[in-house]
């Protein structure tokens, strides 16, 4: 499989990857998306993940298409929780932009420590 195939099917529920995007991630992450995916450039792979994922939660997208009586919509209130989780895994500091137009609250309650 190759690094382009499996950041498609990894981001496929969040809308159609472009060869621009795809091309982002060769000139962000010095990555090419005809290499093969493989354990040894799993980290770059994941880093490019949450760099497209970061770009697509800043980015306009439709949430809904209505045409001929026939209607389709998508959810995508748990696309800043999969960044979030992304960026744990691969040890990335999440962008505060990203964390604030996803809508993910980071305060935690810590009144039990009083």
């Amino acid at each position: 499989m190759t690094v382009g195939d499996y950041i498609r099917q990894k981001l496929s529920a969040f809308g159609a990857l472009t060869e621009a995007d795809l091309a982002d991630v060769s000139a962000l992450e010095e990555l090419s998306p005809d290499d093969e995916y493989s354990e040894s450039n799993a980290l770059e792979v994941g880093k490019a993940l949450i760099s497209l994922l970061a770009e697509k939660i800043l980015s306009p997208y439709q949430k809904s298409i209505s045409e001929n009586g026939i209607s389709f919509s998508w959810d995508f209130s748990n696309v800043g929780k999969y960044y979030l989780s992304l960026c744990k895994k691969y040890g990335v500091t999440p962008d505060p932009t990203v964390i604030e137009t996803a809508g993910i609250n980071l305060i935690s309650d810590k009144t039990s420590l009083w």
